[in-house]
C-alpha cells in the first residue's frame, strides 16, 4: 500500500462494514413491504422490492466508484446503451468475483439498476443472506443436470417478467463459473468439453454453457429488447512487471479496497430478434462470440505496453454517480438510524439477523 492511498483505504473499510450492517435494515424495510403486498396486487410487490434493491446496490456502488476510485472505460457500443433505458440479457466473461458490480454500474448510467436479475447456479442458494433474497428479486437458479423438470422450471421463472411487465436486465455469465489458470483441471475438463461439441478451445475464457442463455433469450424474444454481448478486463492499479500476466484472483474485497482503479468493458449490442432461434445454432453463435473474447484478452494482456491493459478501438470513460449513490447512502444511513433509536427497532434489528440467516438455510433445505 502505497502512503497517497491510505484515505481511500481508511473511507472504504468503514463503508464495506456498512454495507453488511445495512442488511438489517434493509430486511426490515423489505419485510414490512412484503406483507403490505399481500394485500395488493402481485404487480405491486416488484416495484417495491426493486426500489429498495436499487438503494443497496447504489450503496455498494458507491464504494466501489467513490471511495475505491473505480470507474468504467467502455468500448464498442458501450456509450450509445447508456443513452435510453431498456431489457436486456447480458451475456458476459467471468474474470472475478466482482464482475457484478460492473454490470450493476452500466446498468446504474443507464437507468435500469432496479430491473437487474440474474442467472445463478444452484449451489448459491446454500450462500447465507443473499441465497434466499435473490429468488425474492426475481432471480433465477439454475442446475447443469438440465433436466425436463429443470427446464420447466427456468422457463416458469423466466415468464413472470413479461407477465408481470417487469424492468429486467438479464445477467448471465455463460461460463457458468470464473475463469482462474490456478486450476488446471477446471480449465482442462472445460476445455475437453469443448472438443467433444468440435468447437474451437478457448484461451482466456472457459467454454461457454448453452441452456441458461439460450432459454432466456427464447422466452424473452418478445419482451427483451436486446443482447449485450460483453467483455470485461481488469486494470490494477499498480501495473506488474510482466504486463502478460494475469491475476487469477480478483476478490470483491481487492476491487472495494481499491486495487483496480479502471475497469474495461466492451459492449456490443445486438438486437433480440438476430440472436439464432435453435439450440444448435445458438450454441455456434454465443462460441463465436467468446472467441472474439479471446481475442479482446489477448489485446488487453499483451506485454506490449502500447495495448496492455486496453481493448482496440476507440474507448469512453463512464461518468461516476456519485450525487445518485450518496443519496442512497444517506437514505440507509437514516433508515438505519430511525430503526436504531427506539429500543422496538433495535430489537427487531437484532432478531432480523436470525430470521436472515435461519430462514436461508430453511429455505436452502426446501429448495434442494
Amino acid at each position: 500500500m502505497r502512503l497517497v492511498d491510505a484515505p481511500r483505504y481508511i473511507m472504504a473499510l468503514p463503508m464495506l462494514g456498512l454495507a453488511v450492517l445495512q442488511c438489517g435494515a434493509y430486511s426490515i424495510l423489505w419485510t414490512s413491504w412484503r406483507l403490505v403486498s399481500l394485500c395488493l396486487p402481485s404487480k405491486y410487490y416488484p416495484k417495491g422490492d426493486d426500489f429498495l434493491f436499487e438503494r443497496y446496490q447504489q450503496l455498494i456502488i458507491f464504494i466501489i466508484e467513490s471511495c475505491a476510485g473505480a470507474q468504467l472505460v467502455l468500448y464498442g457500443d458501450g456509450k450509445e446503451v447508456l443513452k435510453k433505458r431498456e431489457n436486456v440479457i447480458w451475456l458476459s466473461n467471468h474474470q472475478s468475483a466482482a464482475d457484478w458490480v460492473v454490470c450493476e454500474i452500466l446498468a446504474l448510467n443507464q437507468g435500469s439498476l432496479a430491473g437487474v436479475r440474474y442467472i445463478l447456479k444452484d449451489t448459491i442458494k446454500y450462500m447465507p443472506i443473499f441465497g434466499w433474497y435473490f429468488p425474492q428479486h426475481n432471480c433465477v437458479y439454475v442446475r447443469r443436470t438440465g433436466t425436463p423438470r429443470d427446464i420447466e422450471d427456468i422457463e416458469r421463472q423466466l415468464q413472470v417478467y413479461p407477465r408481470l411487465q417487469m424492468p429486467v436486465w438479464l445477467v448471465i455469465f455463460p461460463e457458468g463459473t470464473r475463469y482462474n489458470p490456478d486450476k488446471p483441471k477446471v480449465v482442462e475438463k472445460s476445455q475437453q468439453f469443448a472438443q467433444k461439441l468440435n468447437l474451437p478451445v478457448l484461451k482466456h475464457h472457459l467454454t461457454p454453457r448453452v441452456k441458461a442463455a439460450f432459454l432466456s433469450v427464447q422466452q424473452l424474444r418478445n419482451y427483451a429488447d436486446a443482447v449485450y454481448d460483453v467483455t470485461i478486463g481488469y486494470e490494477e492499479r499498480y501495473l506488474p512487471t510482466n504486463l502478460a500476466i494475469r491475476n487469477s484472483n480478483i476478490s470483491f474485497t481487492d476491487f472495494g479496497m481499491g486495487f483496480y482503479k479502471r475497469v474495461h468493458v466492451k459492449v456490443t449490442r445486438i438486437d433480440i430478434k438476430g440472436a439464432p432461434e435453435t439450440e444448435e445454432e445458438f450454441q455456434t453463435w454465443l462460441h463465436d462470440k467468446f472467441q472474439q473474447k479471446d481475442k479482446d484478452l489477448d489485446h488487453f494482456y499483451n506485454s506490449d505496453m502500447g495495448k496492455a491493459r486496453r481493448f482496440a478501438g476507440q474507448s469512453y470513460l463512464c461518468p461516476r454517480s456519485t450525487f445518485t449513490t450518496l443519496q442512497s447512502v444517506c437514505f440507509w444511513a437514516m433508515s438505519s438510524a430511525a430503526i436504531l433509536m427506539t429500543s422496538p427497532g433495535a430489537w427487531l434489528w437484532n432478531r432480523s439477523w436470525a430470521g436472515i440467516l435461519l430462514g436461508g438455510t430453511v429455505y436452502a433445505v426446501l429448495k434442494k
